[in-house]
């Protein structure tokens, strides 16, 4: 933004009969700085699907090692199409808000794009931890709930009670989940935050101009 201050100041101290830079000018700075982080959000959501995607290939769970239920596999199938589904939608919804911005053609309609864009950022955010806390919250439904995992804790803490011993690992997975949420939220905050910040700050300066 260094540069776009620059470019006002120089605005504002020019004189009126010898006018370099306009109100155009400074629009049309505004518009391709909102364009290019706009084209970033979208090129970072690609390849943070294209990541996951291969993350899941890569360690791809031997569910018939760990006596995971029929059931809970196919949840899990089902719940990963999906996912992958509305994911691949955000994906397009960033690269229209791309293509939108690029072609706003006023200052009102960039401004709505730019608000626009910021709120399917949000979305996107949000679906994506609430997805993980469900995925986990799925599994760890049906293993607390399986007679094997039962047996093993029992095994593993024949001192304590059952419910006890269940209690407890509940509370530590819950605590894994927690902090596998805060390490995302913290991922997405310095990436797309920043992206976002700019937008904001860009929103502002079209705002007064």
């Amino acid at each position: 933004m260094k540069d776009l201050d620059n470019y006002k100041e120089a605005w504002k101290n020019q004189g009126s009969k010898d006018l370099k830079y306009s109100y155009n000018d400074i629009q049309e700075m505004l518009h391709k700085k909102s364009s290019s982080i706009v084209k970033w959000i979208f090129y970072i959501s690609l390849i943070e699907f294209c990541f996951w995607i291969i993350i899941s290939f890569a360690f791809d769970t031997d569910w018939d090692k760990i006596n995971v239920s029929n059931r809970l596999y196919l949840l899990l199938g089902a719940l990963t199409l999906v996912n992958y589904i509305i994911i691949a939608v955000f994906i397009v919804l960033f690269y229209i808000n791309y293509k939108s911005i690029s072609a706003s053609s006023n200052t009102q309609k960039l401004m709505k794009d730019i608000l626009k864009t910021r709120k399917t950022v949000y979305y996107y955010v949000l679906y994506n931890v609430a997805m993980l806390v469900c995925g986990f919250a799925l599994v760890l439904y049906f293993i607390f709930t399986s007679e094997d995992f039962l047996n093993q804790l029992q095994t593993a803490r024949p001192e304590s009670s059952l419910n006890s011993s269940l209690i407890l690992a509940i509370l530590i997975s819950t605590i894994i989940v927690a902090v596998i949420v805060v390490l995302l939220l913290g991922f997405y905050r310095l990436i797309y935050g920043i992206l976002l910040k700019r937008l904001k700050e860009n929103y502002k300066e079209l705002s007064k101009v």
